[in-house]
């Protein structure tokens, strides 16, 4: 097979989306053409060749991420460089999907759109209203109704979010990297596929992490690795962990330090910190490069992923678990999914009670499930895995489908 996967963003970027693509490309590329079509950035060649990869750097997708409209404008230049490739399949990621969709069908070339976040669904991209509550009126863009977004718009913006719906809904087959996000389409069954994300246990393994814990003076510590923003729930593990007999790790932001001043939100949970008088249990740090994510990871007692939205899966979960650290995970992430009591904790989201006491639960036997956590994963959730089922879902779509391969 001739594979198209299309990227908003790819390598120099990294990121949750750019570790999909680059996962999948790699495994696919052992037995098929693999091209990698992303958006052009300045200073990097438009044509690359990595790996048996061809990646392709392309202005047509240039701001997909900020204007997601603006790619279904570029179709006709998209739709070009697809049939050039003479591709048989093409799967496309996140926002840039729009016009990826609509230059595929006038190229006659079967499409599979993955989700992997909210941008093209929801005006808020978190299905959050004001309140901090999860929106639970999503179905058939009920939201446009109940959701508080409702006060600034207008017309233009209902029309622009249903014209999305019925173009994601157009490609031939959605993959949702978990239950609760397949809810949200309303669509054929045959036209929705679940299939989990995974994790390379050959960059993700326990180590040892006695130079990361010296580093910063840590003994028994809770690790939580999340983009510092409400949505995911940094505030109730700040609050839980005054009640527990640990250090808080929060691993935030490339540029941490500097946006601190131009983010309300990490301002609060600085003020949050002092105001609860434990400066010496919580600790900030900027992201970490692999090496020191995987200290990170292994040293930690457990990994707390505390989000209080519909986080559509959580890499760091399975990540977690391939250094052999257990989780716990409120009830509204995808990942939940795929978790039991063996190698962590669910737990109600935006519950203080709820995180101490699992905490609690699992210290005395926090390596015992952290090794549980690994063979889980090796065994079920490894990126290998994912591929596997991807591959198998081209197959039946191009088998189902009556454009010429």
């Amino acid at each position: 097979m001739r594979i198209a996967l299309v990227a908003d963003s790819y390598y120099p970027y990294i990121g949750g989306i750019q570790r999909y693509v680059d996962e999948l490309a790699n495994i696919f590329s052992e037995l098929h053409e693999v091209h990698i079509i992303t958006q052009y950035v300045p200073g990097y060649s438009e044509t690359d060749l990595r790996n048996n990869i061809t990646i392709h750097r392309i202005k047509p997708l240039v701001n997909a991420e900020t204007a997601p409209l603006s790619i279904l404008r570029n179709y006709l230049q998209l739709s070009e460089c697809f049939r050039e490739l003479k591709l048989d399949i093409i799967h496309t990621n996140n926002h840039c999907s729009l016009g990826v969709i609509k230059a595929a069908k006038a190229s006659k070339i079967p499409v599979i759109y993955s989700v992997h976040g909210y941008g093209l669904l929801c005006p808020k991209h978190s299905f959050m209203r004001d309140n901090g509550k999860i929106c639970e009126s999503f179905s058939s863009f009920a939201c446009f109704r109940f959701c508080d977004y409702r006060k600034i718009q207008n017309l233009r913006i209902i029309n622009d979010y249903r014209k999305r719906n019925k173009v994601i809904k157009s490609a031939d087959c959605i993959i949702a990297p978990s239950r609760q996000v397949s809810q949200l389409f309303e669509t054929e069954k045959n036209n929705l596929s679940i299939i989990y994300h995974g994790v390379n246990t050959k960059k993700f393994f326990p180590v040892r992490s006695e130079s990361f814990k010296q580093k910063y003076g840590l003994d028994e510590y809770i690790l939580v690795i999340a983009r510092l923003i409400p949505e995911k729930g940094i505030e109730y593990a700040i609050r839980a962990i005054k009640e527990i007999n640990a250090k808080l790790v929060i691993i935030g932001d490339y540029d941490l330090f500097q946006r601190i001043q131009r983010n309300p939100y990490m301002n609060k949970l600085y003020r949050l910190v002092e105001s609860l008088g434990i400066q010496d249990k919580v600790l900030f740090l900027q992201f970490q490069d692999h090496c020191e994510l995987i200290k990170a990871l292994s040293g930690a007692s457990v990994t707390l992923i505390p989000s209080v939205w519909r986080e559509p899966f959580g890499l760091i979960a399975l990540e977690s678990l391939a250094c052999e650290t257990p989780v716990i995970i409120t009830q509204v992430c995808g990942a939940s999914e795929i978790f039991d009591n063996t190698v962590g904790r669910i737990i109600k989201e935006g519950v203080i009670e709820n995180i101490v006491d699992a905490f609690n639960e699992i210290l005395p036997n926090s390596k015992e499930m952290g090794k549980r956590g690994r063979i889980k994963v090796k065994n079920e959730l490894t990126w290998n895995h994912t591929a596997v089922k991807t591959l198998s879902l081209y197959e039946s779509v191009l088998n189902q489908n009556s454009y010429k391969s």
